[in-house]
């Protein structure tokens, strides 16, 4: 029987720290704090001509795209045939100080004296098109406009395509810049949480079928069994939808919630009720299971939370973490960790209008 589920084949992490995953993995193990990048492209892996001209968030997606393009030989694979790669950018937001600035440039000098250099940066796509540039892929090209739900709605998108055999590898990434914009937004959004705000970073993963990470013999670091997305109808509570898509999702994998080690709100954390949608969870599916905010690790942030949690989720899956942390635990978030070996992860995002993604990862045996 053919297989049809996606592979983790590759990750990749950016932040004030440092790139790759033992970075994030370092940073959760031991506390450790980040700041505004300074390097978004510390690896050097782009061309550097012409770097002057691009956002922070298109050098940190092209940073991210490489590192998973260069794990396990995924580059040999991307050589051989370039237009069944795909490149996703799941990020909202991600050019926003760049928009405000060509915008109050063409207001205070006119649309005449505004550098040509700077148009890219307003374009949505930017990010994902300089890669596809650097790169030379030729595959599809997308970039998702979803807010916290943006990074899952990015690796649905891509799983779709490999599922139909659009492609034969999927990057996705996303990732969070900061400017005083940026935190004008989060402070009109009137957040209601005792999350920490996230600074800057990214995160990106590689995507293949599973029988053809397998036939070329690569590691797969986890395996992602289904998404699901919903809305919340008017007067229906976050917490009722979110239950309701976990309860479809496992029953469309036959799955039980006693199967399930743990459900991690991975972005929009500020967005649920921990103790509400506990008891939905018990009334619903008969049985509490773990919920984990990790957003007290790395952050409250726009849209990367999602790819985060999955890259946590590969941690524990991995032994490379060695527990998890922000346990919701009677009524509060709990900020100590909890010593847990899952096999089977639900990591959810949900964002202010009630929109949610849920997806199932799997840990490859």
């Amino acid at each position: 029987m053919i297989d049809h589920k996606i592979a983790i084949v590759g990750v990749g992490y950016l932040s004030s720290n440092g790139s790759g995953k033992e970075v994030f993995f370092d940073k959760i193990n031991n506390k450790k704090e980040t700041t505004k990048i300074e390097a978004y492209d510390p690896d050097e892996y782009m061309v550097k001509r012409g770097q002057r001209y691009f956002s922070d968030a298109t050098k940190m997606f092209c940073n991210l795209s490489f590192q998973c393009i260069n794990q396990n030989e995924i580059n040999k694979t991307i050589e051989l045939n370039k237009n069944k790669v795909g490149l996703y950018d799941g990020t909202e937001l991600s050019n926003i100080y760049e928009g405000f600035i060509f915008d109050l440039s063409a207001k205070h000098d006119g649309p005449d004296l505004v550098s040509p250099m700077s148009t890219p940066n307003t374009i949505a796509n930017a990010a994902a098109s300089q890669m596809a540039i650097q790169s030379k892929i030729t595959g599809p090209n997308f970039s998702i406009n979803g807010g916290m739900c943006a990074s899952l709605q990015a690796l649905d998108v891509a799983s779709l395509h490999l599922t139909d055999s659009i492609v034969d590898c999927a990057i996705v990434c996303s990732t969070e810049t900061t400017s005083k914009y940026h935190q004008a937004i989060r402070d009109g959004e009137n957040r209601n949480s005792n999350l920490p705000q996230s600074n800057e970073y990214g995160v990106s993963v590689a995507l293949q079928r599973v029988e053809t990470a397998k036939e070329n013999k690569q590691e797969i670091y986890g395996v992602i069994l289904g998404i699901i997305s919903g809305q919340a109808y008017e007067g229906q509570l976050n917490e009722n939808l979110m239950t309701s898509l976990i309860k479809e999702l496992l029953l469309l994998n036959g799955f039980q919630i006693s199967e399930i080690d743990m459900i991690m709100i991975g972005a929009g954390g500020h967005n649920i009720n921990g103790e509400l949608l506990e008891k939905e969870i018990i009334n619903t599916l008969g049985e509490p299971s773990k919920i984990f905010f990790p957003e007290i690790t790395y952050g409250n942030g726009d849209n990367a939370g999602g790819l985060a949690s999955i890259l946590y989720t590969i941690g524990l899956f991995n032994n490379d973490l060695d527990e998890a942390k922000g346990l919701f635990n009677q009524g509060t978030i709990n900020k100590e960790g909890l010593t847990i070996k899952p096999k089977n992860v639900i990591v959810a995002t949900i964002d202010k209008t009630g929109y949610s993604v849920i997806t199932l990862l799997k840990k490859h045996i």
